[in-house]
């Protein structure tokens, strides 16, 4: 390989490295400052959904007040036999709950606590729900939202005092079981994924069951911390953010106590963002720059091996010309007309052995002129000896007669001078033709044809062909 092309590789190649290695850290200070905004973008996702907690709150005791205290619920709550009011009650709430507010619980109590009626059945009539923390803050005049977990289920509910004439005469609870819709419904506030929990298990969520068990796996394996949402009495308990791996990717995560607006079953929740999705289309983009670097490197690799094969090509002819004349053939030459510079090298070797051997020195305009092709042009163009040549320009020219083509001593000479000055007339080099090589190759050329045409002799006149000397043979017969 010529130096040029060492250096020019080995530029491409520090090049390519220099690439690599400046992507590389690109990308990586790409992904921290990815992982960096997913843990951000997660931390304020926990504030604005503190916050509309607060304002969901409100807005579910506003819709209670407006949809559930009818004037059919609180003239049913006033009636005076116990059965009569019971199935009044009753048939209004199953009303309410199917009808307006579409509710999976509604319970109606009286001033002590005690259930009168529920939408589903009737089952809870006459059961005292007085000592629930949320029943005691309605039936003490004040309303609020929180978590209960009723018959065997999680609900978020709304508790509000029934009053009339400025007289308590009741309390309502209105709730829904928290499930995925619950889940769907958040996670369309916050984007990003949300959970339910309480502290043994995930309630509702909107991830797949791997990822909700990894969570869990999470949760269990750092009890302590998790104490703070689930059994502390602090109200608004939330710990840092986390960084959490799901088999879904790597995520951060927020833990934080659901019940901010009043007391009830403790439960928490988890915001959780991915880092892997997030990155997905930076990684893309990487994919594709090392695929382009790939096929790039490939192919750089393919013409470095070409440009090592066509290197070595004349290094293997210039040793096969060595072996060679050291097994003794000293006849040897090096192509001098091989592109590149192995034609210059080729003839400097041959003149060097030429030199060392005592041989003459190749003379190089034989090569370049390549003379020795033009002494023929084709097959004799006439059988008779006597018929004129015709020499292209002007007046043919008359052949030797037969008597006298073995008495012509001057014949070789002459011909050869014909044959020079022919060459000089059409503007063409005589550099580097000797008298002694033309004869040589004439009487080889004789001999040939002799045999060919099965005739005495061969005489040769000269002509010009396409702007060219050349030689026409006659037999003789």
């Amino acid at each position: 390989m010529r130096p040029g092309a060492q250096i020019l590789l080995l530029v491409v190649l520090a090049v390519a490295g220099i690439g690599v290695a400046a992507e590389f850290l690109v990308f990586q200070e790409l992904q921290m400052q990815t992982d960096a905004r997913i843990r951000q973008e997660t931390t304020r996702a926990r504030s604005i959904y503190d916050e509309l907690q607060g304002v969901e709150a409100g807005k579910k005791i506003a819709e209670v007040r407006s949809r559930c205290l009818t004037p059919q619920l609180l003239d049913a709550l006033t009636l005076e036999d116990p059965s009569e009011r019971h199935f009044a009650v009753f048939k209004e709430a199953h009303v309410l709950a199917q009808a307006r507010v579409k509710a999976d619980i509604l319970i109606v109590l009286d001033n002590d606590g005690i259930a009168i009626a529920r939408n589903i059945d009737a089952k809870y009539q006459g059961v005292d729900l007085s000592s629930e923390p949320m029943v005691k803050q309605a039936l003490g005049g004040e309303d609020g939202v929180g978590v209960w977990f009723f018959n065997g289920e999680h609900q978020l509910v709304s508790v509000v005092p029934i009053e009339q004439e400025n007289r308590l005469i009741g309390a309502l609870v209105v709730g829904n079981a928290l499930g995925k819709q619950t889940a769907k419904d958040n996670t369309e506030l916050l984007g990003g994924d949300f959970f339910l929990l309480d502290k043994s298990r995930v309630l509702a969520s909107t991830m797949s069951g791997p990822d909700s068990k990894a969570l869990l796996a999470y949760m269990e394996s750092n009890r302590e911390a998790m104490a703070r949402v689930f059994e502390s009495s602090e109200d608004g308990a939330k710990l840092e953010p986390v960084r959490v791996k799901l088999p879904s990717g790597i995520h951060w995560a927020v833990f934080s106590d659901f019940n901010q607006a009043v007391g009830g079953e403790r439960i928490g929740y988890a915001i959780v963002n991915s880092v892997t999705r997030a990155a997905s289309s930076l990684q893309e983009t990487r994919n594709h720059f090392f695929l382009v670097l790939g096929v790039a490197l490939f192919a750089l690799l393919g013409w470095g091996v070409l440009i090592a094969r066509t290197g070595r090509r004349p290094i293997e002819a210039l040793f096969i010309g060595a072996q060679e004349i050291l097994h003794g053939n000293r006849d040897y030459q090096w192509d001098q007309e091989a592109a590149g510079d192995l034609g210059a090298v080729g003839g400097t070797l041959n003149a060097m052995v030429a030199i060392l051997l005592g041989k003459e020195l190749p003379d190089e305009h034989e090569y370049n002129e390549a003379w020795e092709e033009s002494l023929l042009i084709a097959e004799p163009l006439a059988s008779d000896v006597s018929a004129p040549a015709d020499t292209g320009e002007g007046e043919p020219e008359a052949v030797p007669a037969a008597e006298d083509a073995g008495l012509d001593a001057d014949y070789y000479h002459s011909l050869f001078e014909k044959y020079v000055e022919a060459r000089k007339e059409c503007g063409l080099s005589t550099a580097g033709i000797s008298e002694e090589k033309f004869v040589a190759k004439i009487k080889g050329n004789e001999e040939l044809l002799c045999k060919k045409h099965s005739c005495k002799g061969i005489r040769f006149t000269v002509a010009v062909s396409g702007g060219k000397p050349a030689l026409q043979a006659h037999p003789i017969k």
